[in-house]
């Protein structure tokens, strides 16, 4: 939960109306269905033209996950949870300033629970080209460097977490992004990428 403290200050500082988090949570949880046996119709693959995507690899943790080819990765460890890889599609530095990260893949030692933390939080039981996923999402209000939050901007969380067979470990894919209403076609598309990056997971031998 450390780490989850260092994220909450990403994001734009711009305030959206009032209602946009209750309607933005609605166009995103819309395809969120507990034991979906195939993501064909769940996310936008189809839309989304991922030929140039890279592949990054871990050994360690016997997994491998795509990501668009022109985005950037920054290794970082931070708090009590191990940040194996951040993700963005503009240049990120690990000294703390993760404003410009979307996405993370991280190493908990157990699953854990946002519930306490967000606001119209969600938690499904996911099931992804044969991977079961354990989905949370929700957002967390947002707080300048200071710690004040802002009010009526929010910063999305999804965590897609899957158990490492074998082991008291999982790989967390977490999306994180502050949004106000100007950015909210942003978001949405950087959700679509955020569901298109989950299904290519996949673990290794």
């Amino acid at each position: 939960m450390v780490l989850s403290l260092g994220l909450v200050g990403c994001g734009k500082k711009s305030v959206p109306a009032a209602n946009t988090n209750q309607d933005v949570n609605q166009a995103v949880n819309q395809d969120v269905n507990t034991n979906i046996a195939t993501t064909t119709a769940a996310t936008s693959t189809a839309e989304m033209d991922t030929s140039n995507w890279k592949t990054y690899r871990n050994e360690e943790y016997g997994f491998e996950v795509m990501y668009p080819g022109d985005w950037f990765l920054d290794k970082c460890s931070i708090g009590s949870a191990s940040t194996l890889l951040m993700m963005a599609d503009v240049s990120i530095k690990c000294n703390g300033n993760f404003n410009d990260a979307k996405i993370s893949i991280e190493k908990v030692n157990n699953n854990y629970d946002w519930q306490p933390r967000l606001k119209d939080y969600q938690k499904d039981n996911i099931i992804i080209d044969g991977n079961k996923f354990i989905k949370v999402s929700g957002d967390l209000p947002y707080e300048d460097p200071e710690g004040n939050v802002i009010p009526n901007t929010w910063v999305r969380i999804i965590d897609m977490s899957i158990q490492i067979p074998g082991k008291n470990i999982y790989i967390v894919l977490r999306f994180h992004r502050g949004y106000g209403n100007i950015g909210l076609p942003q978001l949405e598309n950087d959700i679509k990428v955020y569901n298109d990056l989950v299904k290519s997971f996949r673990f290794i031998k």
